[in-house]
């Protein structure tokens, strides 16, 4: 595979920089194929995940939780557990 291939960042630098670069695009961040269905894959842009993790890390503020709380992610291998890892 070439990096044309796989889409690389040019501008490189962590996680956390390319999501920051590409929230306010409609670049697709994630292809949910949980269910198994290539088919019936939900797509989901950096911004509908940075929506995603807002709403985690505010309903679990508005719980009392604190930097330094733990929380637990009970969730199948998908872009609702990605969402709750960056939320939390």
């Amino acid at each position: 595979m070439t990096s044309e291939q796989i889409d690389v960042d040019p501008e490189g630098g962590n996680l956390g920089d390319v999501f920051g670069r590409w929230v306010g695009t409609d670049r697709v961040a994630f292809l949910d194929v949980t269910h198994g269905e290539v088919d019936a894959a939900v797509t989901v842009t950096y911004d509908e995940f940075d929506e995603r993790c807002s709403r985690i890390a505010g309903g679990l503020k508005a719980r009392g939780l604190q930097r330094g709380a733990r929380v637990g992610i009970a969730a199948l291998n998908s872009v609702d557990y990605a969402a709750a890892y960056f939320g939390i």
